[in-house]
């Protein structure tokens, strides 16, 4: 039964969080407000709400992963009118979380200032990506039907 289950409450950490296997590159954590915001590789950015506590029996996975049987950690947001949720379980040191999500177990760790600057430069610029390909804007290739 859930009573029966042990949750270890964690604090997660203020700061920049490198997102792995997620959909966004990093998460910027702000406790005092309640809240985190997703930095995407296009630049695009979107808040989130956080929610800790006794979130529910973790998935098997999550658990074989990080010894914690209930989620302790909810991070959600809003698309339109559908929300969007993701749980997780914060590591005692609150520097890492473990989540289940759209794309299956995600990560985030903690990562210092300049690692944050550092991730954020990195990529291409979209006006002139780099490619192998040669550009041939007059020569459009061949189109199938």
């Amino acid at each position: 039964t859930m009573a029966d289950m042990q949750v270890k409450s964690s604090t997660l950490i203020d700061g920049n969080y490198r997102g792995v296997n997620t959909w966004y590159s990093s998460l910027v954590v702000d406790l005092e407000g309640g809240k985190a915001v997703t930095k995407e590789s296009s630049g695009a950015s979107r808040e989130m709400k956080l929610e800790f506590g006794n979130l529910g029996e973790a998935d098997a996975e999550i658990v074989k992963t990080t010894g914690q049987n209930c989620y302790n950690i909810k991070f959600s947001m809003n698309f339109g009118e559908m929300e969007f949720a993701e749980l997780g379980v914060v590591r005692e040191d609150g520097l890492h979380v473990t989540m289940k999500g759209m794309v299956g177990i995600s990560m985030l760790e903690w990562m210092t200032e300049e690692e944050a600057a550092a991730l954020e430069a990195y990529g291409e610029p979209i006006e002139a990506p780099l490619c192998p390909y040669k550009i041939q804007p007059d020569n459009l290739g061949k189109f199938l039907w």
